[in-house]
Formats: structure tokens, sequence, C-alpha cells
């Protein structure tokens, strides 16, 4: 899998330090993504708002969710999450903007490995 998302920002902001951020909502718990690139769960994270990146913000930004994932490989055999995006500004952190609609991922077995 290749998960990929792109972001317009609000011309307001283009240009102001900021932050971009990815959240995973899956049924039973929300699971962001950190800078390394690995998805946590906030439930055992310190702060309740994880960074993904931190930048002067751009009028459109690009993320790289994942790429080159097999679900397997990592012990995921059958999820459903819906995933967000979004920005936040420096001098505002406790505020994210995203689209209310979130991209739907599933991953279901396959019966050609017999799962």
């Amino acid at each position: 899998l290749d998960i990929a998302a792109d972001i317009t920002v609000d011309a307001r902001h283009v240009g102001e330090p900021g932050f971009l951020v990815v959240a995973a909502l899956l049924p039973d718990q929300l699971l962001m993504l950190n800078e390394t690139g690995q998805f946590v769960d906030i439930g055992s994270a310190a702060n309740a708002l994880v960074v993904f990146k931190r930048k002067r913000l751009e009028e459109s930004e690009q993320l790289m969710i994942a790429q080159d994932l097999v679900p397997m490989r990592v012990g995921v055999f059958q999820l459903e999450a819906d995933i967000f995006v979004g920005y936040g500004l420096d001098a505002n952190s406790d505020e994210v903007y995203y689209h209310a609609t979130p991209m739907n991922m599933t991953v279901t077995p396959s019966a050609d490995l017999g799962i």
C-alpha cells in the first residue's frame, strides 16, 4: 500500500510556522503518525496531539503516510480506519484545520492466503 494525501493550506496561513498531523480513527482507538513515521496510540502519548512534521506552511502540502506497506508484515490482517490529515499553526497549537470527510482504509483477509 501507498497512502498519500494533499492538503490545501488557507491563504492566510501560507508562510506561517506550523505543523502537519495524520490521525487514524479505528473503532476502539485513535492513532496519530509521529515524526518517525510510526502510528502511536494517543492514549499513551504524553501530549494529546502528536505532530507528524513541523515546517513553514506552503500553499499545498503533500504527505506520504505510508509507502510500500504490506499490512501482513506488520501484523495487520484485518482493519478498518478513517484517516484524517490536517495542519495547525504554531501560534495556536490547540487548533487543527482538517477536512471533515476522512479517507477510509479497509484491510481484509485474502482468500488466496487462506486467512
